[in-house]
C-alpha cells in the first residue's frame, strides 16, 4: 500500500466519522447530505431504504469488480465497506432511537428524518469509497 492510498483511506475514514458524528450529535449533516438524501428518498421512507440498500449493493459490486485482482487491496476495500455499513446502520437506527427516546421526537418524524440522512450519508460514503479506488486502480 503506497502513501497516496493510505492518505485517501485515512481521509475517507475521518470524513465518514465526522459526517456520522454530525448526524447523531446534531441531527443534521449539512446541505449536501440532506439534498442527496431527500432526492433519493423522494419523501418516502420505503423508497429511501430501497435506495440505501441499492447503493450499498452497487458499492460492493464496484469494489469487488475493480480490485478483484489484488487481494490486499480487496481486503482493504471490503474492510472500508464494512466500516461504511456499520456507520450507515448506526446513523439510521441510532439516530431514530436517540432522537425518539432522548429528545422525545415522535417516531414517525425520527424515521423520516434519519432515513433521509442515512441515504444521504450512504451516497457520500460510496462516493468517497470510489475516490479511494483511484490510487488502487492505478496500481493494479
Amino acid at each position: 500500500m503506497d502513501k497516496l492510498e493510505k492518505v485517501f483511506i485515512i481521509a475517507k475514514i475521518l470524513l465518514s466519522l465526522f459526517i456520522s458524528y454530525s448526524v447523531i450529535a446534531k441531527g443534521d449533516a449539512g446541505f449536501l447530505v440532506n439534498a442527496i438524501g431527500s432526492f433519493l428518498s423522494a419523501g418516502n421512507s420505503f423508497l429511501g431504504i430501497s435506495s440505501l440498500v441499492f447503493l450499498m449493493i452497487l458499492y460492493l459490486i464496484v469494489v469487488t469488480v475493480v480490485v478483484y485482482k489484488c487481494r490486499k487491496s480487496l481486503i482493504t476495500m471490503l474492510s472500508l465497506y464494512g466500516f461504511d455499513v456499520v456507520l450507515v446502520l448506526f446513523n439510521l437506527f441510532g439516530g431514530i432511537v436517540i432522537y425518539n427516546k432522548m429528545y422525545e421526537m415522535p417516531i414517525e418524524d425520527a424515521i423520516s428524518k434519519f432515513v433521509v440522512l442515512a441515504v444521504g450519508t450512504t451516497a457520500i460514503y460510496v462516493l468517497m469509497g470510489l475516490l479511494v479506488l483511484i490510487p488502487i486502480k492505478k496500481k493494479i
